[in-house]
């Protein structure tokens, strides 16, 4: 009987100090609940196995992670639709797990693109999802951990394609406006005016307006129609200006302004007497016309001779 209870008693010891040495207690928690980092550098993640009282403390056991999709970076192979919606990657962080062997402490790293385009800062959400087994027993007080990609690209520059271009009397033109620099990741918008040179209204069809770029937009086109009439005239001209007062999320460039030429397409009329022969009285008098076969836009002039 005593050798019964001095088992019993035994147990009970062996119990409480394997359960106050916390052998079997340690946690799994983030060393962090967020952090920034610039987006052309990598970065790492640590997870801490800690006891009761917060200490590291060695653990065996298997810690999984999950990439949230409520972060706005997009990842590669992750929950997230790949690429985005734009079709670029942010990161290639994903979802997994890690079996874990008498460590502290484990740190995993996070592979940052560095995708030239400017856009807000984005985030990469981590959840702790378990850890279990050997000494394991469960997660500690930080189980989620925010990632903040701090973007580092300059602001895209907006200008024309070309600073002159030209189209004929009656067709259609278009003049191009380029992203420069850094991709579009914001929406960006330019305005534009338009000042008669030597042409008016009337010579073409064209007005000022807005540029709206979304994500991928590398360059957007303003439509020009030259308006055709019968008048030989001299090319006529209008200018295009991005307006620095109606700009965001660009910066203008180099070319802000762009000439069109109307180029006339009519034929320089002729020239002629309105008859061929006149009769008029001795010291008499007669007019002689001389008629242009079309109008012009043009001073026309001819010279006659008179014999007899």
């Amino acid at each position: 009987m005593d050798h019964k209870i001095s088992s019993v008693h035994l147990s009970i010891w062996l119990c409480c100090l394997l359960a106050s040495s916390n052998l079997y207690a340690v946690k799994a928690t983030f060393a962090s609940a967020s952090q920034t980092v610039t987006e052309d550098n990598d970065g790492t993640i640590t997870i801490n196995f800690v006891d009761d009282s917060g200490n590291l403390t060695a653990a065996y056991g298997t810690v999984s992670w999950q990439v949230s999709t409520t972060g706005t970076a997009t990842c590669n192979g992750c929950s997230q639709p790949d690429g985005g919606s734009g079709g670029y990657t942010d990161h290639y962080l994903t979802s997994g797990s890690e079996a874990i062997a008498d460590e502290t402490s484990h740190t995993f790293s996070v592979n940052v693109n560095q995708d030239g385009r400017y856009e807000s800062d984005e985030t990469i959400i981590v959840t702790l999802e378990s850890f279990s087994g050997g000494t394991a027993s469960g997660l500690g007080a930080s189980t989620t951990h925010t990632y903040t990609i701090d973007d580092d690209d300059a602001v895209p520059t907006v200008s024309f394609n070309t600073s002159t271009s030209s189209t004929g009397e009656g067709e259609w033109g278009s003049i191009r406006v380029d992203v420069e620099s850094s991709a579009v990741g914001l929406e960006a918008t330019v305005d534009y005016t338009i000042a008669n040179g030597t042409a008016s209204n009337s010579d073409y069809t064209s007005t000022a307006g807005t540029l709206t770029f979304s994500e991928q937009n590398t360059y957007k086109t303003i439509s020009f129609h030259a308006s055709d009439d019968t008048y030989d005239e001299n090319d006529e001209t209008v200018t295009f200006t991005l307006a620095a007062s109606g700009i965001t999320n660009f910066a203008l460039g180099t070319q802000t302004t762009h000439q069109k030429t109307i180029t006339d397409t009519d034929d320089a009329p002729t020239i002629g007497f309105a008859a061929t022969t006149a009769t008029v009285a001795e010291d008499g008098s007669v007019t002689v016309t001389v008629d242009l076969s079309t109008a012009s836009g043009k001073d026309a002039s001819g010279n006659y001779a008179v014999s007899g």
